[in-house]
């Protein structure tokens, strides 16, 4: 039967090429039920759908977190119906059903879902998939092969989650001989897994399927016999465990210490990573090339430089290597990245060769902005000494900012006495949100505010001043609030009561009761309207997400007398906005308390339209409850079920 299915199958590039299109098109149902289909080995049960979604189970949480993935919320029935629907969709052409169970049709297409699907989620196929999957289907960029037509490639960023997943893989196999026959294999060949081999243990995340079946690259090789393969993944292991005796008797027998893998990554590279120094200079007496990049342009002192491997930066600088090369992904020079890591003592040899202590990366961020943003104070003293440009922002993120955002008062502080002119002309233009003064507020760093307002008074304008209200609002700081507040000269402002009310705006979205409290108390007009009409209710509303602050701050507002039901210009009511926002809790506060259920916009829409264009089927429900008119049509005479059935 399984040859009958294969005989009627489309070409291969055909298959592939239409699920990459289901892909790019973000049919995330199909791609989710695809998905599904591989990572539950057995099948995908159908009936793990209709479970409730605040169930708990290691099998329904691994559900819940590949869909979340997919970007899919099983807590929606809608997102349910919708899943079982891209199934069905796939029956006959990808999935077969056997009983209750979805498992895709046959091997070859299960090879084409698995590579396209695994390279589109591929740190949740890492963790996810069962422990074959992961020994078989999985292969680093850097390896050499003729053909990957059936892997899914790891770049650099998964190689860590692979590594820790592998890991797990082993712990699990604990004392049995299989573990112990790789140990035995692994300690012969002198390669490192960064294992504890005296104190494993179950991990109760693996399951026994996780771990049969699983192949390692040197066993295979040796046990099979190929020579030339195990000669390889000695030679670039040893360097990389830190092996120097067997480097040494390698390279005395003739191998090529210039040799490089696939991403032009040498022995040296590996070597000056892990921080082997005898066998850098091992390598270094065969004339290796010092300043050779990888194709991503990485040099040996880069890797050093990131590690905080000393001697091997000294050594190599005795070299007269150059301490500028960047990478070719962030740009990065070794300075940036000894900046980053908070590697004091490498960054005095680098600025000591001479390193651009102002090189910019792709993204504009300088030696003195990555150590501002890592907190290293002794960095930011060494790189002010060497004349590093405090106001150097050719993006809008300057160090003063990052410095305030990263809540590092002592480096904000030592900015500012090596120059107050460093708050930036564009902030004082109101060009950008990038404001140090606002993201202190942010932080709720009334310290660093306090100081700001000390050293750069002159330099603050009001409408930076306005904006950073608007956020400690936003944020819920009371105190910072209070702190502006009682500010000279932001009171004698012309526009101070726009600004208060303003204020009180994103006070209400942010759910922040003490802090509409506080403007309550503050004589604040409880009836404003923004130019477009919208109340604080409104405001309210408006939350990109609800927590109880907002159905508190509704409570609040209510019993101040405002009208629930009031519209704005647009004849939108909060009920509206509360159904377009999917803010559940919000929509049920409000409609206990008698809000209109059948009101409609200047466009003839009810709440009831909102809830179903978005397809919020929790609210729908919420307002079929209180009777909401299915019936009402809008000004195109569409009625809320026409909504839901094209949604």
């Amino acid at each position: 039967m399984r040859n009958c299915h294969f005989s009627l199958l489309p070409p291969i590039d055909t298959i592939k090429r239409h699920i990459e299109y289901v892909i790019a098109s973000k049919k995330k149902y199909q791609v989710c039920a695809l998905v599904l289909s591989i990572l539950f080995s057995d099948g995908f049960k159908e009936e793990l759908l209709k479970c409730r979604p605040n169930e708990s189970s290691d099998v329904l949480n691994k559900l819940n977190e590949i869909t979340r993935q997919c970007d899919i919320d099983l807590g929606s029935g809608f997102a349910r119906r919708s899943l079982k629907d891209g199934f069905s969709t796939l029956m006959g052409t990808y999935l077969k059903k056997i009983g209750t169970r979805y498992t895709i049709i046959h091997d070859k297409i299960h090879d084409i879902i698995s590579t396209v699907c695994g390279q589109y989620l591929d740190e949740c196929f890492i963790i996810y998939a069962n422990g074959r999957f992961i020994g078989d289907r999985f292969i680093f960029r850097s390896i050499e092969t003729n053909s990957t037509e059936h892997f899914i490639i790891l770049s650099e960023e998964m190689e860590e989650v692979y590594f820790e997943r592998l890991k797990k893989l082993i712990r699990y196999l604990n004392n049995s001989e299989d573990v112990q026959d790789l140990f035995i294999q692994i300690d012969k060949y002198g390669i490192q897994l960064d294992i504890d081999k005296d104190h494993l243990s179950n991990d109760p995340e693996i399951d026994e399927e996780d771990v049969r079946n699983i192949t390692f690259p040197l066993i295979a090789a040796a046990m099979e016999g190929f020579a030339d393969i195990v000669e390889l993944l000695i030679k670039l292991n040893s360097c990389e465990g830190g092996h120097e005796d067997i480097v040494e008797i390698l390279l005395n027998h003739s191998a090529d210490a210039s040799s490089c893998d696939k991403m032009a990554l040498s022995p040296l590279h590996m070597a000056c990573k892990t921080g082997n120094i005898n066998i850098v200079k091992l390598l270094l007496a065969k004339n290796v090339e010092v300043c050779k990049p990888s194709k991503s342009r990485i040099t040996p002192l880069y890797l050093a430089c990131a590690q905080g491997n000393t001697d091997i930066v000294e050594t190599l600088l005795e070299e007269k290597v150059d301490v500028n090369i960047s990478d070719i992904w962030k740009e990065y020079c070794p300075l940036h990245v000894a900046c980053k890591a908070g590697h004091v003592h490498v960054v005095k040899l680098l600025l000591n060769r001479n390193a651009d202590v102002n090189r910019n990366s792709k993204s504009g961020e300088t030696p003195l902005s990555l150590a501002c943003i890592g907190g290293y104070d002794n960095i930011v003293k060494i790189l002010l000494e060497n004349k590093a440009r405090i106001n150097n922002i050719s993006t809008f993120k300057s160090p003063l900012y990052l410095a305030c955002k990263a809540s590092h008062f002592g480096i904000v502080k030592m900015l500012l006495k090596t120059s107050t002119d460093i708050y930036p002309e564009k902030y004082q233009r109101g060009d950008n949100i990038y404001s140090p003064l606002a993201v202190a507020c942010k932080r709720n760093r009334i310290d660093i505010i306090q100081l700001l307002q000390q050293k750069c008074s002159d330099k603050i304008t009001l409408f930076d001043m306005f904006y950073s209200l608007y956020k400690a609002s936003f944020y819920g700081r009371t105190d910072i609030v209070k702190y502006f507040m009682i500010n000279t000269r932001f009171c004698l402002c012309e526009e101070l009561d726009f600004s208060i009310n303003e204020a009180m705006y994103f006070a209400c979205k942010g759910g922040s009761l003490e802090t509409v409290q506080y403007f309550l108390t503050q004589g604040i007009d409880i009836f404003h309207c923004s130019k477009a009409g919208r109340s604080f209710l409104h405001a309210t509303c408006e939350a990109v997400r609800e927590n109880e602050g907002h159905t508190n701050v509704i409570i609040l507002l209510i019993k101040n007398k405002l009208d629930i039901s009031k519209p704005d210009e647009k004849g939108l009511s909060p009920l509206h906005l509360a159904c377009d926002n999917d803010l559940i809790l919000i929509c049920k506060l409000l409609i206990r308390n008698k809000a209109d259920v059948n009101m409609q916009d200047s466009e003839g829409r009810s709440p009831l339209h909102f809830a179903c264009q978005k397809d919020n089927f929790d609210t729908v429900e919420v307002l079929l409850k209180q009777k909401a008119n299915i019936k009402l049509c809008d000004v195109t005479g569409k009625t809320p079920f026409t909504l839901f059935v094209r949604g």
